[in-house]
């Protein structure tokens, strides 16, 4: 009778602190910290919540509590019986009612604060694209499905158009600068989101830490901003450049001394200045 009594007190003491309804009544603390993190292009929580999520060489929690569990059933193993030559009690303790329904309740509120937990991570699933998508893929799409050739001007000449259409100063279709606002907008607004999403929070029994999954969202959004960025950077760069080159190829046939009335020579110039 003792060693029920005291198995069955372990059990109750531990299923109150698993219970959610106690935990919240009675404000009682978390037994245990877990970490939310990106690990293995998955959001996930460490240590794992059940076997199935569990990885590395760490225990899941459940498996800790199925521990915590049989610990409180091993006083039944230390006891002899005098009924007879060998043996514990073990089984009689383990298959009394009370014992039961406390094992019962205690794995019940463990898959009830699984499910809890789980829901906590869909706000972070949301942000899924930003680590499964490839960046260059997508920006790759991103210009070819918005690219826009520049109109032509209604007093622009057909040597003009064909200059800008196939030489030196050749436009490149591109997104209009609006839409790359509202690409890299959408970015800026994804990282005051998850700034915005709790840091710490309690969930029944547990204290979940999400600061290394936020860090880790909010590295990801930053390289998808950056690169849409530098696109832009680069691209005036390199229309900085090729300008840079025009004048110069320019400046270096004007420079060319010809006389008035060789219209050849003049032509030749020109030509060499704009080619």
């Amino acid at each position: 009778d003792g060693l029920a009594r005291t198995v069955a007190t372990s059990l109750e003491t531990l299923n109150k602190s698993l219970d959610p309804v106690a935990i919240v009544k009675e404000e009682i603390a978390p037994l245990l910290e877990v970490q939310l993190e990106l690990e293995g292009g998955s959001v996930s929580y460490q240590p794992g919540l059940s076997d199935a999520t569990a990885s590395g060489a760490v225990a899941s929690l459940r498996s800790m509590v199925d521990g915590w569990i049989q610990g409180f059933f091993h006083v039944c193993k230390l006891v002899k019986r005098l009924d007879r030559a060998e043996g514990d009690f073990l089984k009689d303790v383990s298959e009394l009612e009370n014992v039961r329904l406390f094992v019962h309740k205690i794995q019940m509120h463990l898959v009830n604060n699984e499910q809890v937990c789980d829901d906590f991570t869909g706000p972070y699933l949301e942000y899924k694209p930003l680590w499964t998508l490839d960046i260059n893929d997508s920006l790759d799409g991103f210009l070819a499905d918005n690219a826009e050739t520049p109109e032509r001007a209604d007093d622009e000449d057909e040597e003009d158009a064909a200059a800008l259409a196939d030489g030196p100063l050749k436009v490149k279709p591109e997104p209009p600068l609006p839409m790359f606002d509202g690409e890299i907008g959408r970015y800026v607004k994804q990282a005051k989101s998850i700034g915005e999403l709790p840091s710490v929070v309690n969930k029944g029994w547990l204290k979940i830490d999400s600061k290394p999954v936020k860090q880790a969202l909010a590295t990801w959004v930053n390289k998808w901003q950056f690169r849409y960025t530098s696109y832009l950077q680069e691209s005036v760069e390199s229309t900085l450049t090729e300008m840079h080159e025009f004048m110069t190829a320019i400046n270096e046939g004007l420079s060319k001394e010809v006389e008035p009335d060789d219209a050849e020579a003049l032509l030749k110039a020109d030509r060499k200045s704009v080619v």
